[in-house]
């Protein structure tokens, strides 16, 4: 393939002709963190262990909770400095094995004998630009390749020497590590705007859902017309799965979509099974696991044992139902008992306390809260564009791709 004037091929893929490709050996110090003993662990300075490096790519002395207590030389062979670079060198995954996070702070702290710290040996590295360059893709397919282990993934010092960085002129990796701070701060404020707006939401609903004097107080039970359950067609006929009929258990309340579920059965597997199709609007609870939890599907599913879709009585606003399982889903979820997967019997769920406004007025609550839902909805959509955006103009700075010169 024919190159771009001004780019030139290297053994980590096309960069800039201006750019250099560097073993981590020649631009690090690489050592590993201390162990101590146990007595030594909850109290004294700082200490960095695995999950801060593994979960932010920038580390200050406030994300850090762990603490030690080590004598002054200890300390001093460990310390932390400004710019330093830490690597986990182990994880549980080998996606999470060698995660790079830049120490941006002066106050000190040390490092666990679980990772490695990187110190720079020189001034041609911008400690921004490589809090990104040192995970992105090109980065990581190397580290990932040279881990090793068959039960937990482990990188030692000589093969993360051996990683090979792409490193710009240090004017441009001040202007990548710009653009892509300016990026991170949209993506918080995002973040935090979202937050804001779900606290808001939820001290709305407990207003709202407070009885007042012309509600009457009731039981659960006796806002529902009818409520029924699922069940599971048998896994050992392959007929019975991979069809065009959306299949509900608890796993959907992790990701939960109104439009689709985890996985689907055929017309068959629930004609020979106890699974019912529920109507498109229905609530959805479960009895087993996720307790309290509730949803309503925009398309027709049919659901598992676990399940109970609930058809209310004409008086009963289902969106205001939907809502009122979320006001009450720790009351429900404490009701929950067994050994090793908590439940609730049909009988406890309908003996929950029920207060119960006119009709009109459930409407013009759920209304409410709906539209707020609908806010956050659009601020969730933002924040996830963003980050796909971010990430697709990250690659592309540090390859080269696009320049900011």
């Amino acid at each position: 393939m024919e190159l771009k004037p001004g780019y030139k091929q290297t053994e980590i893929g096309v960069i800039p002709d201006k750019w250099r490709v560097t073993p981590m050996k020649d631009l690090f110090a690489l050592q590993n963190g201390v162990n101590s003993d146990k007595s030594a662990y909850g109290r004294g300075i700082p200490f960095v262990n695995v999950l801060e490096v593994i979960t932010h790519s920038t580390l200050n002395e406030t994300r850090i909770p762990g603490r030690i207590s080590l004598p002054d030389q200890i300390r001093s062979m460990f310390r932390v400095q400004n710019g330093d670079v830490l690597f986990n060198r182990t994880s549980e995954t080998q996606e999470e094995l060698g995660l790079a996070s830049v120490y941006l702070d002066k106050r000190e702290v040390v490092f666990g004998g679980f990772v490695i710290r990187a110190r720079p040996t020189g001034d041609s590295l911008h400690p921004i630009f490589s809090s990104y360059a040192l995970r992105s893709s090109a980065i990581r397919q190397q580290i990932i390749s040279r881990g090793q282990g068959a039960v937990r993934a482990n990188i030692g010092q000589q093969d993360l020497s051996k990683v090979r960085i792409a490193v710009p002129p240090f004017g441009e990796q001040e202007a990548i590590a710009g653009a892509l701070t300016d990026a991170d701060v949209l993506i918080e404020s995002l973040e935090q705007l979202i937050a804001k707006k779900r606290l808001l939401k939820q001290g709305a609903m407990q207003e709202l859902l407070r009885p007042k004097e012309a509600w009457v107080d009731v039981h659960f039970g006796s806002v529902a017309e009818r409520i029924i359950g699922g069940g599971t067609p048998s896994r050992s006929v392959a007929g019975y799965w991979n069809g065009e009929i959306p299949w509900m258990t608890v796993k959907d309340f992790a990701k939960f979509s109104p439009f689709g579920t985890v996985e689907y059965i055929t017309r068959e597997g629930l004609k020979n099974s106890a699974s019912k199709l529920i109507p498109r609007g229905t609530l959805i609870t479960s009895t087993r696991m996720g307790l309290g939890k509730a949803v309503v599907f925009q398309v027709y599913v049919s659901i598992n044992q676990d399940l109970k879709a609930i058809f209310p009585k004409k008086d009963i606003d289902t969106l205001y139902l939907y809502y009122w399982f979320q006001s009450n889903e720790a009351v429900i979820a404490a009701l929950g008992s067994g050994s090793t997967v908590m439940g609730v019997s049909l009988a406890e769920l309908k003996s929950v306390p029920f207060s119960k406004p006119p009709i009109d007025e459930q409407t013009s609550i759920a209304a409410i809260l709906s539209d707020m839902d609908a806010e956050i909805a659009a601020l969730e959509a933002k924040l996830a564009k963003t980050r796909l955006i971010k990430q697709g103009v990250m690659e592309n700075l540090l390859t080269g791709k696009i320049r900011l010169i």
